[in-house]
């Protein structure tokens, strides 16, 4: 829904997007929205620490399905400007706005059910 309201906001014209700061939340541009990347640190090790048999991805794999599947052009892997994921000891490393880490919580989950 907020990414909803950020599309229609922008009207096509600019890119718009969301983050929280102290409880609240802050729509603005994309540009803005790039000083207030935060680091986090997801435990994955429940899914990287599988065996091969299993359906689950391996650490490079869930680096690149995470790349692939939240925001693609924004991560600086890939060549945008935003973005930083690694996977260190059992944990995703991921630097960028809360917008996406929202995404990456989502995948990760999915993940998780299978």
């Amino acid at each position: 829904m907020l990414r909803q309201l950020c599309r229609q906001l922008g009207g096509g014209q600019t890119e718009l997007g969301f983050t929280i700061d102290g409880g609240g939340i802050v729509i603005s541009t994309m540009d803005d929205l790039v000083k207030s990347a935060r680091t986090r640190a997801y435990d994955v090790s429940d899914l990287v620490n599988q065996p091969a048999a299993t359906t689950r991805p391996a650490r490079d794999e869930l680096v690149e399905l995470v790349m692939q599947n939240v925001a693609p052009d924004s991560w600086r892997q890939a060549g945008g400007g935003l973005g930083v994921i690694k996977e260190f000891d059992g944990r995703l490393v991921v630097t960028t706005i809360d917008m996406y880490h929202l995404d990456v919580e989502r995948l990760l989950a999915e993940l998780r059910k299978r």
